[in-house]
């Protein structure tokens, strides 16, 4: 059973959000152009342990065997509400070697019925054609890690068959989506207008764009205001570098009081898969859902009994339960504990 089917309770856990932390400055970090990779579903290749592991690539994202050591290439956030905090499901799944092996990096999946950024209902042809047209282009570009022997087969099927397997895979990965509490991003590669690299994504550009685009919000007053370099800097944040990374990432704490959401298009394509319909398909509209705030406590027994029910599934990339552990003692966000008090009493 999916962990976000659990409701946020609203007893009060403190938290301090003028953390001690080390604060970034807009020119501390680094602006190396080798910053490079790719977001969920570019290319793949398998590890010694037999699962899929994300490749270097030229749009941003994974990482490069350029970077030197120390390097900032990432940013994460914690958002919160009073004493709770933001918790959400995003588009990717957790597979086995063999789900893997059989669907890809990660499967084709359809809702019952599915809708453009309009609200507008897409028919099945249209849909069965751009599955089909990514397919083909997976296999022009050699990315058979997505479009696998099995998956090709889909070719040779009619419209209705390809929609029935898609939403058949959404049926089957529901309760393995990635819960994420810390979100996180690459940063990006900034261009001139003749497409050449002009500099890389500071770290507050990176944050901006990461509450955008996993949580849908934005620092107030409006979804136009850019907040300054010195607001970025004030806020509670950490460097965390994991065991054996040679970069970081700037993992900051932000309240939602100095946030406003971003309304999003109507549609509910769920899937870490883009499919070849320019904006109506696009995984990063909806990449993730089913934002809810809980207790910290809570946030630990979800994160726990997802990690349970992932025995023998690949979740190494989700990297949660290591940085939520580092976050809760950075922020102060750690669930309160009871202690057992003993009264005098006269008889």
């Amino acid at each position: 059973m999916s962990v976000f089917l659990n409701k946020a309770k609203n007893y009060n856990m403190h938290s301090n959000i003028n953390s001690s932390s080390a604060k970034l400055t807009e020119s501390s970090w680094n602006k190396s152009p080798t910053n490079l990779g790719v977001r969920k579903t570019n290319r793949f290749s398998k590890n010694s342990s037999g699962f899929f592991t994300a490749e270097p690539t030229k749009s941003g994202g994974s990482r490069s065997n350029g970077e030197t050591k120390n390097e900032i290439t990432g940013v994460g956030v914690v958002v919160v509400e009073g004493g709770l905090v933001r918790i959400l499901q995003e588009n990717r799944v957790a597979m086995t070697k063999e789900e893997q092996s059989e669907f890809g990096a990660q499967p084709f999946m359809l809702p019952y019925k599915c809708y453009d950024a309009k609200g507008n209902e897409i028919d099945n042809e249209t849909l069965a054609n751009a599955i089909r047209e990514q397919i083909q282009e997976d296999k022009r570009n050699g990315k058979l890690v997505f479009s696998t022997t099995d998956v090709q087969k889909l070719l040779k099927m009619e419209d209705d068959e390809i929609i029935k397997y898609a939403q058949n895979n959404a049926k089957r990965f529901k309760d393995y989506h990635f819960p994420m509490v810390v979100c996180r991003e690459r940063l990006k590669i900034k261009k001139n207008k003749a497409g050449e690299f002009e500099r890389m994504e500071t770290p507050r550009e990176g944050l901006i764009r990461l509450l955008d685009e996993e949580h849908r919000l934005h620092f107030r007053p409006t979804p136009e205001f850019v907040p300054t370099p010195e607001f970025v800097a004030s806020l509670s944040q950490f460097e965390y570098q994991r065991e054996g990374s040679k970069t970081k990432q700037v993992i900051y704490l932000v309240d939602s009081k100095g946030l406003i959401p971003i309304c999003r298009a109507e549609q509910n394509y769920f899937c870490a898969r883009s499919l070849p319909l320019p904006g109506l398909l696009n995984n990063d509209i909806l990449e993730t859902r089913r934002e809810v705030y809980k207790t910290s406590g809570d946030i630990d027994n979800d994160i726990k009994i997802f990690e349970e029910m992932c025995a023998g599934r690949d979740i190494k990339r989700w990297g949660q339960t290591e940085l939520w552990e580092r976050c809760k003692k950075e922020f102060a966000l750690e669930p309160p504990k009871l202690t057992r008090q003993t009264h005098n009493t006269n008889l």
